[in-house]
């Protein structure tokens, strides 16, 4: 029930207003001056006032203007009761904070309605403050829950941009790369800071092995694959001495299932590596190269060469046995080898927004050929963003190109 508080100090007056609003569903409260008026409306908290303008003491203009300063009953709409017609009074009743006048002598139909009106205004108003309370709480939950989400996500980012230092830590220097060839470059693109993909090169006496791996996922998970293969390779060449590629990747194989407990029966992890691994001879000018669903790209004189890998990824599986087999290829002065994981070709793009296919990439290596080998990262660069387009990128992305001299 809505309350309405009348306010005149004449009886009469009063009394008139109580009779046209009786009847409607309203509790009517009454002051007969400005001070009362004040203490009655903190106190009730009206959702109306009508107030008159002639009193004695504070007038209905001070009265309104006091009701206004006060936080309690500044909301509290005010209609003007006077017998003042003039245009005057009027302006400075809504001066003053009113947001009606009535004159004297009262129209009943015509306080009906003024009341009715203001009472529906005054109730949407209620309403939509509260909804605006309630959307800048609900926003100030947002912008907390926003505060912590970056807080969280600088923190992720921090601890990957830690964690892609140490990566790069373990992946073979440029400056070694370009010793061991002169005219070659790494492409290395991770999808999320820290990637699956690695490369690998050493030299050993008259021999210089050199691979490329793609490890199962990417980001976090790829990059903890990726450690723990780069580790192995390192065990492999370094520090066993293996370099004929077959004997490599078998070794691999057993290790990664070994550590990831990868054996019959076990509720094992399915994770593992793609890998292309070759080995330079430097006597005999012969590549031996063995790949673990990975091939290996050769371009000379124009001629395109792909000797594929072995249908078998390291680790991931619960053969035993998968027979890994290296292949061999005499290289010539000016021949140039490539090495990438499925990224490169993976990627969407393209007029049709579709994955690149080997036909594309056959053409990419070959038209490759008329750009100098020290400006061929940007090439091939280039022409991944130009292929790209607008789309993200899909997977970690890796290739690795040199030029036998």
């Amino acid at each position: 029930m809505s309350k309405i508080l009348i306010v005149d100090d004449n009886p009469l007056n009063i009394k008139v207003l109580c009779a046209a609003l009786e009847g409607k569903s309203y509790r009517l409260l009454t002051a007969t001056n400005g001070e009362r008026a004040l203490v009655s409306a903190e106190r009730s908290k009206p959702d109306l006032i009508l107030l008159d303008i002639n009193m004695p003491g504070w007038d209905g203009y001070e009265t309104c203007r006091r009701l206004k300063e006060n936080p309690a009953t500044a909301a509290i709409p005010v209609i003007f009761l006077s017998a003042l017609d003039d245009v005057d009074s009027k302006v400075k009743a809504f001066q003053a904070g009113g947001v009606d006048y009535l004159t004297k002598p009262f129209n009943q139909e015509e306080v009906w309605v003024r009341v009715a009106n203001h009472l529906k205004i005054s109730a949407l108003t209620a309403d939509l403050e509260a909804q605006n309370q309630s959307l800048n709480q609900a926003m100030e939950e947002i912008r907390t829950f926003q505060d912590k989400l970056f807080e969280t996500n600088q923190m992720l980012t921090d601890g990957m941009k830690y964690a892609q230092r140490l990566q790069n830590s373990v992946l073979p220097d440029k400056d070694e790369i370009l010793r061991l060839f002169p005219n070659s470059f790494v492409l290395y693109l991770p999808k999320h800071i820290i990637s699956g993909d690695l490369y690998y090169f050493h030299r050993r006496r008259h021999k210089t092995v050199f691979a490329a791996a793609d490890c199962t996922g990417h980001g976090v998970p790829g990059a903890f694959v990726s450690m723990l293969v780069m580790n192995l390779l390192g065990r492999c060449v370094e520090d066993r001495g293996l370099t004929e590629p077959a004997s490599v990747l078998e070794e691999m194989d057993f290790e990664i299932k070994r550590i990831l407990k990868q054996h019959d029966g076990a509720l094992h992890l399915q994770d593992g590596a793609d890998m292309a691994f070759c080995c330079i001879d430097d006597r005999t000018m012969k590549l031996q190269f063995a790949g673990a669903m990975r091939p290996v790209y050769i371009v000379r004189n124009g001629e395109f060469v792909k000797i594929s890998g072995d249908r078998h990824s390291l680790g991931g599986s619960l053969v035993k046995h998968k027979g890994f087999n290296s292949k061999t290829f005499e290289l010539r002065s000016g021949d140039a080898v490539y090495l990438c994981s499925d990224g490169f070709t993976d990627q969407f793009g393209g007029n049709a927004n579709r994955k690149m296919n080997a036909r594309i990439f056959k053409e990419l290596l070959l038209s490759a050929q008329n750009v100098p080998f020290s400006e061929q990262k940007k090439y091939f660069s280039d022409f991944l963003n130009s292929w790209r387009g607008d789309n993200p990128q899909t997977d970690d992305i890796l290739l690795l190109g040199l030029s036998v001299d």
